[in-house]
């Protein structure tokens, strides 16, 4: 049983190779918490995305609450978005230190450069 918040698996990046195809050919928006790589798809296809915090973000804690925050924001997002694409976000140093709403503010931005959002 999934919630109606959760994230289910098809929504989801999972295997190196398709975050591979995405940094090879996805274009990146850039902003202050989040680095957004969007490759669109046809409509086929759904909206699915993955989230990424190097060791540069900091030690374990601090990137498993930026992966936390950047999924969150995704959940609350994916609903508005209408056309069909693969997403890898990025943490940030600056993440883990942002607000929930802030990280969801910023997506919705990155996402509306990406021409993803109206």
């Amino acid at each position: 049983m999934t919630r109606p918040e959760s994230l289910p698996r098809q929504a989801r990046l999972q295997h190196t190779s398709e975050f591979r195809h995405v940094y090879d050919h996805g274009r990146p928006e850039r902003g202050r918490n989040i680095v957004l790589l969007v490759e669109r798809h046809d409509p086929p296809d759904i909206l699915r995305a993955g989230v990424v915090a190097s060791r540069k973000v900091g030690d374990a804690v601090r990137r498993n609450r930026a992966k936390r925050l950047m999924r969150e924001a995704f959940r609350k997002v994916r609903v508005e978005v209408t056309s069909p694409a693969h997403l890898v976000l990025v943490a940030t140093r600056a993440c883990p230190h942002a607000s929930a709403a802030d990280v969801a503010a910023e997506l919705r931005t990155l996402l509306q450069r990406a021409g993803l959002l109206p």
